[in-house]
């Protein structure tokens, strides 16, 4: 599937770059869920854990932005069908907004322990079930972008994945969600119930960005 004006070697370089950027949402992921089983066991936020998860997150997120201009220029200097431009485009933007949200999470967490409140245990097990299911998408995603240029078959297969994942993160939201609003404290519910629906969002936005890589793939095979 390699559309007119691009060599094979140019599309690997592309599905590289993408996979770099997912790499480094990968990292984000591991280092909120991390700080969540550190909560977990003991019973609290660690505000100084908090901090450093939360600043490796934005370096990340940086390092991943930084892909995302690579991507453009490369586009940019590549003499090639528009739309698949526009469908990179779309692609590496969307891996930036779920960058965005883990640092949203992790940005909000802090302010939770600064404040001193407490979250129940039984509360961040469902925020930890949601951030493994959201990075078992990013894995599929991963696979999905490398197989492009390998195996399209199986990159679809990667892509049922994220389907899958996403619908298991609607069920876990509606259940925690219920779960927030019966804990105490106004503020407190407002920050967890954002923080529980970026975690959604997440779960969405690599929905959307599975249709993306379905569209791509029907577009030039």
């Amino acid at each position: 599937m390699i559309p007119r004006g691009i060599s094979q070697k140019d599309l690997e370089q592309l599905v590289s770059l993408a996979g770099e950027q997912l790499g480094y949402v990968m990292d984000e992921l591991y280092i909120l869920r991390e700080i969540l089983k550190e909560s977990i066991g003991k019973g609290e936020l660690n505000i100084e854990s908090i901090r450093q998860a939360y600043d490796k997150i934005v370096r990340l997120r940086d390092k991943a932005v930084g892909v995302k201009r690579a991507i453009y220029e490369f586009l940019a200097r590549t003499p090639i069908d528009v739309r698949f431009k526009e469908d990179w485009i779309r692609i590496t933007s969307r891996i930036i907004q779920v960058a965005d949200y883990i640092e949203g999470i992790s940005y909000r967490l802090q302010q939770i322990a600064c404040k001193g409140w407490s979250i129940d245990r039984g509360i961040l097990g469902y925020i930890l079930k949601i951030v493994d299911k959201v990075d078992d998408a990013c894995i599929a995603l991963k696979d999905a972008i490398r197989l492009l240029t390998r195996d399209v078959r199986e990159s679809l297969r990667k892509l049922d994945i994220v389907r899958e994942r996403e619908k298991e993160v609607d069920i876990l939201y509606r259940d925690v969600d219920m779960k927030v609003l019966e804990s105490s404290g106004t503020a407190l519910i407002f920050m967890l119930t954002t923080i529980t629906g970026m975690l959604e969002n997440m779960a969405d936005t690599l929905e959307d960005l599975s249709d993306d890589l379905l569209m791509l793939i029907a577009s030039y095979i």
